[in-house]
Parts: C-alpha cells; structure tokens; sequence
C-alpha cells in the first residue's frame, strides 16, 4: 500500500494499493470525512491487444457499424462509449465507462465459441463490469429496440447504484472524521 500525499497542500491525500494486477485507489473525500470515492484504475492490459483493437476498429462487422452509428459521441443520452476497447485479456465490442458497461455483439464470428464466452464474460464481471450481449441478428432487424435494450440495462444499472449528490454523500456516512491536519478538512 502506498500513501499519497500532496506537497503543495500537505497531508494525506489517497491511499494506492495493487491488487491481482489493478491498482486500487481511494481518495481523500472532504464530502465524507475521509477516504472515499473508490475508483478501480486499470494499470494493465495485454500491450498485443492495442494493435488487434485498432484494427477490429478498422475491419468492424456491418452490426457493430450500425450499433456504433447510434453510439458514437454521446448519442445516446450524453453516455460516451469506446469501441473495440481492450480490458484486462480481451477485447469488448462497446465500452461505456460512466456506468461500467460492457456490450458484446453475438455474430457469426461468436458461433462454437459459448464456453470461451462465458469465461470472459465471468471475468469481466469479477473485475466490476455489467455485461450486456446482444444478438447481432436482432440489431440488424431490430435497431430501435436494441437501443432501449441498452438504455433500460443502464438505468437498471442505476437503479443498483444511483448516482449521489455532492452535498448529501457526507450524510450517514460510515468513515471515521480524519486526522486532524489532514488536507482538505476543516481545522
């Protein structure tokens, strides 16, 4: 475990811990009176799959064209998603960090290879992510419907873990105040 501390404003300012090839990092949160805000922050990726990403991206399947057309820059509801994204081993169709959200494609090229799915899938929510596949069939005929598909996933996903307001993350809070002299709190 590695302490962070800030020079300028002095004190403690997170605590950086490697676990099973992730680094963990939690933040000094003056909202909670301490250490809070837990963000996983992916330090390693297979550096072969950057290259196999960039050219999935090139070589992309006319239902992944199609799914990223609806996707791409914010179209739907303001959530940004990434394409051919790689995490952890593999690489995932589509990737919307804000939720976690992983969406995988079933084609053709997903035929005889189920168990291998289900693998990767069970991985991927091991390390935190919400998985959603879709039958590329079905978003070709589909789109529209598809496109709910996603946007009802996600606020399932929301309902799970409901985003916060600022001002009342402090509220019921279950960590300790911190040290007095700690960055960022009231003295």
């Amino acid at each position: 475990m590695i302490q962070i501390y800030s020079p300028i404003k002095g004190g403690l300012r997170g605590v950086l811990k490697h676990d099973a090839g992730y680094w963990m990092v939690k933040f000094y949160s003056p909202l909670k009176r301490g250490l809070g805000g837990c963000t996983k922050l992916k330090i390693y990726y297979n550096p072969k799959l950057k290259d196999r990403s960039r050219e999935l991206r090139k070589n992309a399947t006319f239902t992944e064209r199609l799914l990223w057309k609806y996707l791409r820059a914010g179209q739907l509801n303001g959530y940004r998603f990434l394409r051919q994204k790689p995490i952890d081993e593999f690489i995932v169709d589509f990737y919307c960090k804000k939720v976690k959200l992983v969406i995988e494609i079933d084609g053709v090229t997903h035929n005889g290879k189920q168990s291998y799915d289900k693998r990767r899938e069970n991985r991927l929510r091991e390390l935190g992510f919400n998985v959603l596949r879709l039958d590329g069939y079905y978003v070709l005929k589909n789109i529209t419907g598809a496109l709910e598909l996603i946007m009802g996933f996600i606020e399932e996903i929301g309902k799970k873990h409901p985003p916060q307001s600022p001002l009342n993350r402090g509220a019921g809070s279950d960590s300790p105040p911190p040290e007095k002299g700690v960055a960022g709190c009231c003295k």
